[in-house]
């Protein structure tokens, strides 16, 4: 039995609940006045670009593409309290700026080197969800939401923007089809609308 391979358990029942991007805007827009425009940013950034929480802690201003389109390279991850992770296969993957947060994140890349952080705290530390969602009111704005829901936001979306499946899950970082599909089943109707309306053309 030590030598048995497990099957990876099935997340396919996991709650999926996103905000659509008008949803987040608008949480973003109330942040940005009542709270902190920094936090803000944080949170905008997240639900375009569908970055995990580690990931967007440890993202340095090298792994910033700009040309000759914003993307960004995530190769390590790293949650609070713990080491920094790399991809147990080495591969790294790229995931593109829209041109709604690319402003955001070229003002946090200014006067900073390569291997500094583009996102920190005000006192230059990383990162800490906690405080983020401490200060931002995350609680009381998010309706039930985690942090990890804008990972979900980007993915849904970038699905009813027309994205094709397979792409989302590169971008996504996802090892499995499967997972990327999840979106796919929380779209429902609205995707069953679009792909009979193709087929009735």
């Amino acid at each position: 039995m030590k030598g048995t391979r497990l099957p990876r358990a099935d997340n396919s029942g996991m709650k999926i609940n996103p905000f659509t991007w008008k949803q987040l805007d608008a949480l973003v827009e109330t942040i940005r006045k009542n709270s902190d425009p920094f936090l803000a940013d944080v949170i905008l950034v997240l639900g375009y670009t569908g970055l995990r929480w580690g990931e967007i802690r440890v993202l340095k201003v090298r792994d910033v593409q700009l040309e000759p389109v914003m993307r960004f390279l995530v190769k390590a991850s790293q949650t609070e309290g713990m080491q920094i992770k790399y991809p147990k296969s080495g591969k790294a993957r790229h995931v593109p700026v829209a041109d709604k947060v690319k402003p955001i994140v070229l003002e946090h890349l200014m006067g900073k080197e390569p291997d500094d952080l583009v996102f920190t705290t005000r006192s230059g530390a990383k990162l800490n969800k906690g405080n983020i969602k401490r200060d931002a009111h995350w609680k009381k704005l998010s309706h039930g939401r985690r942090l990890h829901d804008l990972r979900h936001t980007a993915a849904a979306e970038w699905l009813r923007h027309g994205i094709d499946v397979l792409t989302v899950k590169e971008w996504l970082g996802h090892s499995s089809l499967v997972m990327t599909q999840r979106h796919v089943h929380y779209l429902g109707t609205d995707a069953d609308i679009d792909a009979l309306r193709k087929l009735n053309r």
